[in-house]
C-alpha cells in the first residue's frame, strides 16, 4: 500500500465514531516524598540497639526512639557467594529511617544522634552524574530539603514553576511592617536588606532623618503601655521583643516572602528567594500596633523606594492617617499588599485591605481550591485575591529559648502558621518578582496582573467569597503587562445625596482588552447568594478609557444606604478585571447621640472627654475654646461612634466651650455643642514617695491579715514574674521587719488570694482562693501561719473549657450577723446568666444558703466569666449589712439583709458600659461619717451592635441619699486602654478622712477632699516599670502609725507608696511649661497658688540644681545657651516645699526649612533643621491660592511634613503656610511659609485605543489621538516579547492616528504562545506621551473556531528543538488527541480556559514514556466545530 494510501486508510479509521479504544492507564504509582535518613551505628553496639532498627512498622511507634519513623530499611545484608557459602559482608551497620514527615525530622534526628552507639545521623543525599554540558543552577528548594513536603504552598501557588522565569533579584527590596523580625535566623540573616549609606555610629549618614537605619528602623512608640518589654523609643533595632508573646509573627511573614535556606537540606524558601528583606517594626510583642507608628513605617518604606509593603495586619474601623500614608506610598511607585482578616466567615470591612490601592489577600485552604473548612477567612467586596493560609510553613522565632538565655535548636527556629497574615506574603513575593522582571511596573499593573492571571475557584471571574481566585505565579509571570482597571470617583467609602447625577469616572486599560462595564448592585454584602445582584449603568463599551468619564450614575430613585459600585473589564482571553467601591447613597445629615461630653483625665492631665454615638459612619471633629485658645482634635477613624479627647497641657482649667461636628460620607454634616467645666491641675508629683520593695511581684490579697497575731499585718500574694505572667504555684506571706519586708511562710497553691474570715466562729483564720472555676476555703489548724487545712472546695468547673457550673468566690462576710462569716461568689452554668450565691457553713459542711438573682436588665450576650469581687458595708445607716456587686454587663447592684438573715435587691445602677465586676471601694471618702462605695465601669471589646466604643473608663463615688437610695456624688472618665487595675481607700494622711488610691495601668491616681467639699485629684505617679495589679493593699504594715500601699506592677518586684507629709502641707509649684527662647535661653511658667514666692533652680543636664533666683512671678525667663536642667520649690511663710521634678531644655535657633521637594504634581514635602511637635491638620496648612491640603502625613522621622492639595496645583505657583506650628521643644518654627512651584502633571494621556490582528503577521494599532508622523513610522519605536520584531511600519500623513505594522518571528492571534506588543518613544504633536499602562497590548487571541490550527515545530527535530509540540489556532475549549498511524490512540490534551490559542505536547505517552521518532496524527476537536487532522512528525 502507497504512503498516501495508508494515510487515507488511517483518516478514515479516526473519523469512525468508537473505532479506537482508550488503552488503560499505566499502574506507576507517585513517589513517597517522605523524607529519610541515614543512620550508622556504631560497631561493637549492643545487639539490642540494632535490634531496634529491625522492627515491623507497626512496632516502630510505640519505640522511645523511633517514634515518627514509618519504616526502616538494612542498607548491606549478607549474601551466598558462588560455593553457596555466605560472602563475605562489610563490617557496616547501617539503615535507612524513613521518617513520617518534615514536621517530625527534627525530633527524630535529634533523638538519634543523642543516642549511645549511634555513630552518624544525616539525609539521605541524592547526588547527580557529572556532565561535560553547562550546570543549570540549583533550584531554590533543593530535592534534597527534609522540609520540602512541608512547603507545599509553593507548588499550590505555582511558585516552583514560576521559578523557571524568575527567583527574584537582590535589588528588589519587600518592607515588612510588622513586630520585627529576627535577624540571626540562618535562613534570613543574609536575606535582610543592609543599608550601604548608613553604619552604626550614632549620626544620620545618608540624612534622611534616621539615624544607624543600616537593617530598617523600630517604629513602636507606645509610652502608655503597662506590659513588660519594648514599647517606647523609637531606635534602629528592628528585632522582636522577646518578651511579648505575639513577637514571632513578623519573622514568620518575612520567611514566606524571602527565605533562602542556608542548609539546602533542611531550610526555608520564601517565594521570592533573591528578593530582600526590609525590618519595619510597627507592632510590639503583644501584637498591637498604633496607627501614627504605622504610618510612620509605611512612609520611611516608600521614601525608601522599597518595591513592596506587606502589612499582615488589620481592623475593622478605616483610619484617614493609615490611608494617606499608603496612598503616599503608593504614589512612590510601591506595592502594597495586605491580610484581609481573620475575623470568621464575615464579609465586613477590614483595614487596610479594603483600601483600593491595596492588594487584599484573603486566607484559602491548604490546597488552595477554596476557604478553610473551619472558616476563619474574611471576605467581600474588598478582596482581591486568596493564596494558602492554612499551615503555612515557615521560618519562626525562637522566642522561649531566647528568653530564658537557652540554645536555639531546629524545632524553635521553622514550623507553621496559620491565617490570612501567611497569606498576604506569598502575594507580595509574587509581587516582588513581577517587579524583578520589570521594575517599571507601577503598582497598578501589578494588582492588575496578580488579579486577571488568578485561578478560578468558584465561578469565572471575581467573586464575593474567593475574590478574582488563587494566586497563580507563573502565569502572572507569563502575562506581566502593564494594565490598569479602576474606578476613581466616586472614591472608595464616598457618599452620594442622590440628588444629582453621579458621574462614574476611571481607567479601562489593559493589553487584551475586549470591552468595559459599570454597573452596581445594592448592598455590600452577601453578594454570591443572590442570582444577579448587578444592575448595568453602561456598557459592555468597547473602547479603552483613561481617567475618564465611565458611566453616569443616577442614584435618585434609590433608597439610602450602601451600594456596590463596580468596574469590570473583559479580556480578549476570556478573562475579567475588575474594581470595586463601596458608595453611601445618603440624603439626610447624621443623628448625633451623646453619650458622655465632660472633663476626664486625658494622658496624664485634666481635659475634655467626648463619646457621641450617630446612625451613620462619620468623620469626627471637636474644637475645645478655653481662656481665648482653640484646640481642635479630629477622631482617628471612620466609624459611628466616636472618642474624641483633648488635654489641658497649661492645667489651669476653667469654662471650655467644645463643639462637635460629625460629617458622614455624603458630606452632610451635624454638630453638638457643649459648656465643660474643666478642673485645674491640683496634682502634686511628690506627695507620695514611690519605692520598690523586696516583695516579688504578684497578685496581692487585698487585706492585710495578722496571721501570726504579732501586731504587726502580713502581706499575702501569689508570686509570679512579669517574664512568665498569670500565676505560679506558690502563695506567700510576709511581714515588716525593720528595714524590709521578711519572709513569713509559703503555701503551696496555685490560686490567687481572696479574702480572709472566719466561718465558724473559732479562733482560727480562714483563707479563701480562687481560679478560674475552682474556689478554696482553708482554715488555721492553729495559730502562727498561712491557713493549710481544707474545709470547703468547689471544682467543679476545673475543666479544660474552664466554664463548668461552679462557684467563683469572692468575699468571706458576716450578712446575717450571726457573728459567722459566709462565702460569697458568683454562680453560673452553661448558657444561664451569671447570679450570685451566699453559701453557708454548718458544722463540718456548707450549704447553699441563699442565690441572688440580677434584676437589672441584659443586652450584651454572655461573655467568659472573671475573677469577680464585691464590697460589703451598711452603705445607707439603717443598721442592715449591704453587699455591692457588679455584672459583665456594666451594672450594679446592692443587695441587702433582712431581719431573717436573707439578702434582697435593695438598689441596682445600669449603664451601658462593660466589666463592672471587678473593681469596688469603700470608704470615708466626704467626711460625713458614712462610708460612700466607690465602682468602676469600662469599655467593651465587642459591643452588642458592633460599633466599636472608645476607650473610656469610669470611676463613680456613691453616697447614700437615704434608705436604700444612693446618688452618685463623683464622675471620673479616665482615657486609656484597658489593664489590671484596683483600687481601695485609706486614711493616708491620717485627718480622720479616706483617700481614694486608684492603680489604674500605666498610673497611680489618688483622689481626696478639696476645700469645698469636692473631690480633687491630688497625685498622679507613671513611673516605670508601670502599676498592672489585680489588687492592691494598704494598711500600717511598720508600726509608725501610718497607712502605706503596695501594688504589683510588671517589673519583679512590688512597689509602696507612702505619703510625704510635708509635701501634703507645702506642694511644690506645678510646671505649665519649659521651653527654648531660641539659642540662647529658655521661658518657664508654673503655677503655685499656695506659695509666697518661688526659687528658680538650674543645672547641667547631668549636674548639681543651683539656685538662680526668687520670684513671686509665675513665669521667668532663663538665659543659658547650653542644654540645663531647671527646677522649682515654692515657700509658705519662710518654710520650703520640695522641689519640684526637673524639666531638661535645650536651647537651639528656631527651625527653618532645610529643604522643599515634590513627590509628585499635586503634592510638596517641606523638612525643618528640629522635628516638628506635632503633624498639622490639613486646614493649617494652606495654599493661598488653592486653599488647605487635602492630607498631610510626616515625615523623615517628624523632620518634615507631605502635603497632598488636588489636581488642580500641577503646574501652578503658588505660596504655602503652615502659621503657629511649634518643634518638639515648643519652639515655634522660624519660617512659617514659602514659594512653591508645583511641576507639571505628566500629559501621559496618549493610549492605544484598539488592536486588530489583520493578519497573522500584520497588525492595526489604532491611537486615541493622532501621533507625530515621523516617531510612529520608526519600527525600533515598537518591541514584540518575547521574541520577533517589527520590520515595517504603515502610517499615513504627518499625524497619524492608525499604524500598521509588519511582524517578523512571530505571529499574531492563536498562536499558543504568550506575546506581546509595547509601543514606546511616542507622542501627538502637542506633546502628550504615552500612558505605560496603555502602551501594551497582547498579540495572542483565542481562535473562533478550528480554521486555521496548525502544529509547529513540524517535524519537531530532537536534535534542534526543545520536546515539545505547539497545537495553535485554538478556541477557549478543545480536544487534542494524538494516534500513531496505527490508530493507537497516544496521547489527549484536554483544553480548558484556554487564553493564548493553543496548548503542548510533551512527546510524552499517556503513561510517560516518550515517543519514538516517527509519522503521528493530531486531531482537534472543539464545541460547535468540525474536527481538524493534523500530521506532524519526530525525528530523535
Amino acid at each position: 500500500m502507497s504512503v498516501i494510501a495508508k494515510w487515507a486508510a488511517a483518516f478514515l479509521i479516526l473519523t469512525l465514531p468508537g473505532a479506537i479504544g482508550s488503552l488503560q492507564n499505566s499502574h506507576a504509582q507517585s513517589q513517597d516524598s517522605s523524607p529519610e535518613l541515614i543512620v550508622r551505628v556504631a560497631d561493637g553496639a549492643p545487639q539490642s540497639l540494632t535490634n531496634r532498627f529491625r522492627k515491623t512498622a507497626s512496632a516502630l511507634e510505640s519505640d522511645s526512639l523511633l517514634t515518627g519513623v514509618r519504616r526502616t530499611r538494612r542498607l548491606f545484608r549478607s549474601s551466598r557467594g558462588p560455593d553457596s557459602q555466605p560472602a563475605a559482608t562489610p563490617k557496616l551497620e547501617a539503615f535507612v529511617v524513613q521518617v513520617r514527615d518534615s514536621s517530625a525530622l527534627s525530633s527524630v534526628r535529634t533523638r538519634l544522634q543523642t543516642q549511645a552507639n549511634i555513630e552518624y545521623v544525616h539525609p539521605n543525599l541524592t547526588y547527580s552524574v557529572d556532565r561535560a554540558s553547562a550546570r543549570a543552577p540549583d533550584p531554590p528548594l533543593s530535592p534534597s530539603n527534609t522540609y520540602a513536603d512541608s512547603l507545599d504552598h509553593l507548588a499550590v501557588i505555582r511558585a516552583l514553576a514560576g521559578w523557571d522565569r524568575t527567583t527574584g533579584d537582590a535589588s528588589v527590596r519587600v518592607g515588612v511592617v510588622d513586630t520585627g523580625i529576627y535577624l540571626e535566623h540562618p535562613d534570613l540573616v543574609d536575606q535582610i536588606w543592609r543599608n550601604s549609606a548608613e553604619t552604626r555610629n550614632g549620626v544620620d549618614d545618608d540624612g534622611n532623618g534616621f539615624v544607624d537605619d543600616v537593617h530598617g528602623y523600630d517604629f513602636v512608640d507606645r509610652p502608655g503601655v503597662v506590659k513588660p518589654g519594648e514599647y517606647t523609643t523609637r531606635d534602629p533595632d528592628p528585632s522582636p521583643d522577646s518578651l511579648g508573646g505575639f513577637s514571632g509573627h513578623g519573622t514568620a511573614v518575612a520567611g514566606v516572602i524571602a527565605a533562602q535556606a542556608a542548609d539546602s537540606t533542611a531550610g526555608m524558601v520564601g517565594v521570592a528567594p533573591e528578593a530582600r528583606i526590609v525590618p519595619l517594626r510597627a507592632f510590639a510583642g503583644d501584637g498591637r500596633g498604633q496607627t501614627d507608628d504605622i504610618a510612620a513605617a509605611i512612609v520611611y518604606g516608600a521614601q525608601l523606594g522599597l518595591d513592596v509593603l506587606n502589612l499582615s495586619f488589620g481592623r475593622d474601623r478605616s483610619a484617614p492617617l493609615l490611608r494617606d500614608a499608603i496612598e503616599f506610598a503608593v504614589s512612590q511607585g510601591t506595592v502594597v499588599v495586605a491580610s484581609a482578616g481573620n475575623a470568621g466567615a464575615v464579609d465586613t470591612p477590614h483595614y487596610p485591605s479594603d483600601y483600593p490601592s491595596v492588594i487584599s489577600v484573603l486566607w484559602l485552604a491548604e490546597d488552595g481550591e477554596g476557604t478553610p473548612d473551619f472558616s476563619r477567612s474574611q471576605y467581600g467586596i474588598g478582596i482581591d485575591l486568596g493564596a494558602p493560609g492554612s499551615g503555612v510553613f515557615t521560618t519562626q522565632y525562637p522566642r522561649t529559648s531566647i528568653l530564658n538565655e537557652e540554645p536555639v535548636t531546629p524545632e524553635g527556629l521553622y514550623g507553621p502558621s496559620n491565617g490570612s497574615s501567611f497569606a498576604a506574603p506569598q502575594v507580595a513575593g509574587a509581587a516582588a518578582l513581577l517587579r524583578a522582571v520589570d521594575s517599571t511596573l507601577s503598582p497598578a499593573s501589578i494588582q492588575n496582573i496578580l488579579t486577571g492571571t488568578a485561578a478560578d475557584i468558584a465561578e469565572a471571574g471575581w467573586d464575593h467569597v474567593t475574590g478574582a481566585g488563587r494566586l497563580d505565579v507563573a502565569r502572572g509571570l507569563l502575562q506581566s503587562y502593564p494594565a490598569k482597571t479602576a474606578l476613581h470617583a466616586p472614591a472608595h467609602n464616598d457618599g452620594v445625596t442622590g440628588t444629582a447625577p453621579v458621574p462614574v469616572v476611571g481607567t479601562a486599560l489593559d493589553p487584551a482588552f475586549a470591552s468595559y462595564t459599570v454597573s452596581y448592585a445594592e448592598g455590600t454584602q452577601d453578594l454570591d447568594e443572590r442570582p444577579d445582584p448587578w444592575t448595568t449603568i453602561a456598557g459592555p463599551v468597547s473602547a479603552r478609557a483613561r481617567n475618564d468619564t465611565l458611566a453616569v450614575w443616577d442614584a435618585s430613585g434609590l433608597p439610602d444606604g450602601p451600594y456596590t459600585l463596580r468596574l469590570s473589564v473583559k479580556r480578549t482571553d476570556g478573562q475579567t478585571v475588575e474594581d470595586r467601591r463601596r458608595v453611601v447613597v445618603d440624603g439626610s445629615p447624621p443623628a448625633l447621640e451623646p453619650q458622655f461630653v465632660g472633663a476626664g483625665w486625658v494622658n496624664g492631665r485634666w481635659g475634655v472627654v467626648a463619646d457621641v454615638a450617630s446612625d451613620d459612619t462619620v468623620q469626627a471633629r471637636m474644637e475645645v475654646t478655653l481662656r481665648g485658645h482653640t484646640a481642635v482634635r479630629t477622631g482617628e477613624y471612620a466609624t459611628p461612634r466616636q472618642g474624641l479627647f483633648w488635654a489641658d497641657e497649661r492645667g489651669r482649667g476653667g469654662s471650655a466651650m467644645v463643639r462637635i461636628t460629625f460629617t458622614n460620607r455624603s458630606g452632610l454634616e451635624s454638630t453638638v455643642q457643649r459648656t465643660v467645666t474643666v478642673p485645674p491641675d491640683r496634682t502634686t508629683a511628690s506627695l507620695f514617695s514611690a519605692t520598690d520593695t523586696n516583695l516579688p511581684t504578684g497578685t496581692l490579697l487585698p487585706r492585710a491579715p495578722d496571721f501570726d497575731a504579732d501586731g504587726l499585718p502580713e502581706v499575702v500574694l501569689n508570686t509570679s514574674s512579669s517574664r512568665s505572667g498569670g500565676i505560679s504555684d506558690t502563695v506567700r506571706s510576709f511581714e515588716w521587719a525593720g528595714t524590709e519586708f521578711a519572709p513569713a511562710d509559703t503555701l503551696l497553691a496555685r490560686l490567687l488570694p481572696k479574702d480572709v474570715g472566719n466561718t465558724d466562729g473559732d479562733a482560727y483564720s480562714e483563707f479563701l482562693l480562687q481560679i478560674n472555676g475552682a474556689t478554696i476555703l482553708l482554715e488555721q489548724s492553729s495559730s502562727g501561719g498561712l491557713p493549710q487545712s481544707l474545709v470547703y472546695a468547689d471544682t467543679a468547673a476545673v475543666t479544660p473549657s474552664q466554664e463548668g457550673a461552679s462557684l467563683h468566690g469572692a468575699r468571706l462576710v458576716d450578712l446575717d450577723g450571726d457573728g459567722r462569716d459566709e462565702v460569697v461568689g458568683n454562680w453560673r452554668s452553661d448558657s444561664t446568666r451569671t447570679e450570685w450565691r451566699v453559701i453557708e457553713r454548718s458544722g463540718d459542711s456548707f450549704a447553699l444558703r441563699q442565690r441572688l438573682a440580677n434584676p437589672t436588665s441584659r443586652e450584651r450576650p454572655n461573655l467568659l466569666r472573671s475573677a469577680p469581687n464585691a464590697a460589703t458595708a451598711d452603705f445607707d445607716g439603717d443598721g442592715q449589712m449591704d453587699l455591692l456587686v457588679g455584672d459583665r454587663d456594666g451594672n450594679w447592684v446592692v443587695y441587702e439583709a433582712t431581719p431573717d438573715g436573707m439578702m434582697e435587691a435593695a438598689w441596682s445602677y445600669e449603664t451601658d458600659r462593660f466589666a463592672a465586676d471587678r473593681r469596688f471601694a469603700v470608704g470615708n471618702l466626704m467626711g460625713d461619717d458614712r462610708p460612700e462605695f466607690v465602682t468602676h465601669a469600662t469599655y467593651s471589646p465587642s459591643p452588642p451592635q458592633g460599633a466599636a466604643e472608645p476607650p473610656v473608663s469610669y470611676y463613680y463615688v456613691w453616697s447614700a441619699a437615704g434608705d436604700d437610695d444612693y446618688t452618685r456624688r463623683y464622675r471620673l472618665p479616665v482615657v486609656g486602654d484597658r489593664a489590671l487595675g484596683a483600687m481601695t481607700t485609706a486614711d493616708f494622711d491620717t485627718d480622720g478622712q479616706d483617700e481614694l488610691f486608684l492603680v489604674h495601668p500605666p498610673s497611680v491616681l489618688v483622689l481626696d477632699q478639696g476645700p469645698s467639699g469636692e473631690l480633687q485629684l491630688r497625685y498622679q505617679d507613671q513611673r516605670s516599670p508601670a502599676v498592672e495589679s489585680r489588687a492592691v493593699v494598704a494598711a500600717d504594715f511598720t508600726g509608725d502609725g501610718r497607712p502605706s500601699l503596695l501594688t504589683a506592677t510588671t517589673g519583679e518586684t512590688l512597689r509602696r507608696f507612702t505619703l510625704n507629709q510635708s509635701t501634703a502641707v507645702r506642694p511644690p509649684p506645678q510646671w505649665i511649661s519649659v521651653v527654648p527662647t531660641g539659642p540662647a535661653g529658655s521661658r518657664l511658667r508654673w503655677r503655685a497658688p499656695e506659695a509666697d514666692s518661688v526659687t528658680i533652680f538650674v543645672g547641667p543636664p547631668a549636674g548639681a540644681l543651683n539656685p538662680l533666683r526668687t520670684t513671686t512671678d509665675t513665669t521667668a525667663a532663663v538665659a543659658n545657651s547650653s542644654p540645663h536642667r531647671v527646677a522649682l520649690r515654692g515657700w509658705v511663710d519662710g518654710q520650703a516645699s520640695p522641689l519640684s521634678p526637673p524639666r531638661r531644655v535645650r536651647p537651639h535657633p528656631a527651625a527653618t526649612v532645610t529643604a522643599v521637594r515634590h513627590p509628585t504634581p499635586t503634592s510638596v514635602e517641606v523638612a525643618f533643621t528640629e522635628r516638628l511637635g506635632r503633624v498639622p491638620r490639613p486646614e493649617r496648612v494652606r495654599l493661598r491660592t488653592h486653599g488647605a491640603a487635602t492630607s498631610v502625613i510626616p515625615t523623615r522621622n517628624g523632620r518634615a511634613f507631605h502635603a497632598h492639595f488636588g489636581d488642580a496645583v500641577a503646574g501652578t505657583q503658588d505660596t504655602l503656610a503652615w502659621p503657629r506650628i511649634a518643634d518638639a521643644s515648643g519652639l515655634p518654627l522660624a519660617d512659617t511659609t514659602r514659594a512653591l512651584a508645583f511641576p507639571d502633571a505628566p500629559t501621559q494621556s496618549l493610549y492605544v485605543e484598539e488592536v486588530t490582528v489583520v493578519r497573522e503577521q500584520r497588525v492595526r494599532l489604532t491611537f486615541s489621538a493622532p501621533v507625530v508622523g515621523a516617531l510612529a513610522r520608526t519600527p525600533e519605536h515598537y518591541r514584540v516579547a518575547p521574541h520577533g520584531s517589527v520590520v515595517d511600519v504603515k502610517a499615513d500623513g504627518d499625524a497619524p492616528s492608525v499604524v500598521t505594522l509588519h511582524l517578523d518571528g512571530v505571529v499574531a492571534g492563536a498562536s499558543g504562545q504568550e506575546t506581546s506588543l509595547t509601543v514606546s518613544s511616542l507622542r501627538t504633536p502637542s506633546g502628550t506621551t504615552l500612558d505605560p499602562e496603555g502602551a501594551t497590548v497582547r498579540l495572542t487571541q483565542t481562535a473562533e473556531d478550528l480554521a486555521n490550527v496548525k502544529v509547529y515545530p513540524n517535524p519537531v527535530d530532537l536534535t534542534q528543538h526543545a520536546p515539545e509540540l505547539t497545537v495553535a489556532g485554538l478556541p477557549r475549549r478543545a480536544t487534542v488527541r494524538i494516534f500513531a498511524p496505527s490508530g493507537r490512540l497516544v496521547e489527549v490534551l484536554e483544553v480548558e480556559n484556554n487564553r493564548v490559542g493553543g496548548t503542548t505536547w510533551d512527546l510524552r505517552t499517556r503513561r510517560g514514556d516518550r515517543v519514538p521518532s516517527g509519522i503521528y496524527l493530531v486531531r482537534v476537536e472543539a464545541p460547535e466545530a468540525s474536527p481538524v487532522l493534523k500530521k506532524m512528525a519526530v525525528i530523535r
